[in-house]
């Protein structure tokens, strides 16, 4: 079982992007463009079957940040992915086609932002 000390390397390793946060979550942030490779990647390399949920925060003049939390139980540990979106940009790739789940939440977002 893959535990969260083997994920950071793994991370690091497949985007070359150095994973934050303490304790079982890893923050991983990544452009747009790579969003739902992480997603995907997080599913099936790093066992996070289970999404937590998925969010936006408008931050205005820098535009929207899209995060999700996905979950490894299994091994005790979480991903908080984050992406953030240009000035104007209201729209990234769906992670719906990574878990099924995701679907609900992007509407919700939609129809906020």
């Amino acid at each position: 079982m893959l535990t969260q000390a083997q994920a950071r390397p793994l991370i690091q390793e497949r985007f070359g992007i150095a994973a934050t946060g303490e304790g079982p979550l890893l923050v991983v942030e990544t452009p747009p463009g790579r969003w739902q490779e992480l997603g995907r990647f997080a599913r099936e390399t790093l066992g996070c079957v289970y999404f937590s949920f998925l969010s936006a925060v408008d931050w205005k003049e820098q535009g929207l940040e899209v995060v999700a939390r996905v979950e490894n139980l299994d091994a005790n540990f979480a991903v908080f992915m984050k992406t953030k979106l240009g000035p104007g940009e209201t729209r990234c790739a769906s992670l719906q086609a990574v878990w099924r789940g995701a679907d609900w939440m992007e509407r919700e977002c939609y129809d906020m932002f």
